[in-house]
């Protein structure tokens, strides 16, 4: 997919308190819209400071493609049909039932150790955090998940405000609910997420190698995106929708 770019047409970003407790985010002392036209009014003082830092960023050419928690504070206003019905209950249940981490790999022996040491003990967190089972298969055709460990993910999911556009996307980025919900609660960090999510693959450039210019840049493209929205997530948790 092309970047979407413009030639940058500000000089000053800043950020203004508004009387509403409220923050927006100006360029060159115009407030910044959403694809809809709505004016941005941003919950979260840390969030606004962050999105200003975004737009301030760009150099000579802005590139929205680079602008996650823009993007995610867009998302959270405008509510856009296709985007809501992805961080839908019923949406995000569905990366639990396929959780990267509770699909194993026979062999090679080597993959399975690894898997083992590495995600096992982060499936170990979210059993003990949500006081629910998670079942781990070998089978791609494995059962689904509990009804016990589905309430405690929908909970858990129904928390969130307009933090769920971040909850989403963590999970879709990394296809994994236990990863997300491990990333936002503060057990691992981006980077960690990332490697976990990419574990089979970064086994495989082990034994074959690394394409020198497609592995980093898809690495760090997905660490970028997966840090912007547990911090987004995080900000606006209770904010409501």
């Amino acid at each position: 997919m092309a970047a979407q770019t413009v030639k940058r047409f500000y000089k000053l970003v800043d950020v203004l308190a508004l009387p509403s407790g409220r923050f927006a985010v100006t360029l060159d002392g115009r407030r910044t819209k959403t694809p809809q036209g709505k004016i941005v009014e941003i919950p979260n003082g840390d969030l606004a400071q962050a999105v200003a830092a975004e737009w301030d960023s760009q150099k000579g050419t802005v590139v929205r493609n680079t602008m996650h928690l823009t993007s995610l504070c867009n998302t959270a206003i405008d509510r856009p049909p296709m985007v809501m019905e992805s961080q839908t209950p019923k949406t995000l249940l569905e990366f639990l039932h396929t959780d990267t981490l509770c699909y194993r790999s026979a062999e090679p022996a080597s993959l399975a150790e690894l898997q083992t040491a590495e995600w096992s003990p982060l499936v170990q967190w979210w059993e003990q955090t949500f006081q629910a089972p998670l079942m781990v298969t070998e089978s791609l055709f494995g059962p689904r998940q509990s009804a016990q460990a589905v309430a405690a993910a929908t909970k858990y999911i129904e928390g969130f405000g307009w933090g769920r556009a971040g909850l989403g996307m963590c999970v879709d980025v990394l296809r994994s609910f236990v990863l997300a919900s491990a990333l936002i609660e503060g057990r691992i960090d981006a980077g960690t997420a990332v490697r976990l999510a990419r574990l089979e693959t970064e086994f495989q450039i082990q034994r074959f190698g690394e394409v020198e210019w497609a592995h980093p840049i898809d690495r760090a493209g997905t660490t970028s995106r997966t840090a912007a929205a547990a911090f987004f997530a995080r900000c606006t948790r209770t904010v409501p929708e």
